[in-house]
């Protein structure tokens, strides 16, 4: 009985991973072809103050004396350390 158990288990298992894999491609391809359109911009990617503050109202630009000025999300910035980053 173990065995058929066992079988079962693995069937089961298989069938799984092919539906994570046909999910994760339909993912990719869906926003490949949008384009990420409607997606929030990464805060990390944005390279100005000015950019930062016109992005969106989820992300906050950092300075920092010892490090370099950053944007990070709002989460992000919530949890630095605040005697190394200031964030508005």
């Amino acid at each position: 009985m173990a065995a058929g158990i066992g079988g079962v288990v693995r069937i089961v298992l298989s069938l799984l991973a092919v539906v994570l894999l046909l999910v994760s491609g339909s993912s990719a391809a869906y926003t490949a072809r949008t384009g990420g359109a409607g997606a929030p911009p990464d805060c990390r990617e944005l390279r100005s103050e000015a950019e930062c503050a016109r992005s969106s109202r989820r992300c906050r630009w950092c300075t920092s004396e010892v490090l370099d000025d950053m944007c990070f999300g709002a989460a992000e910035a919530w949890r630095l350390p605040q005697q190394v980053f200031a964030c508005g």
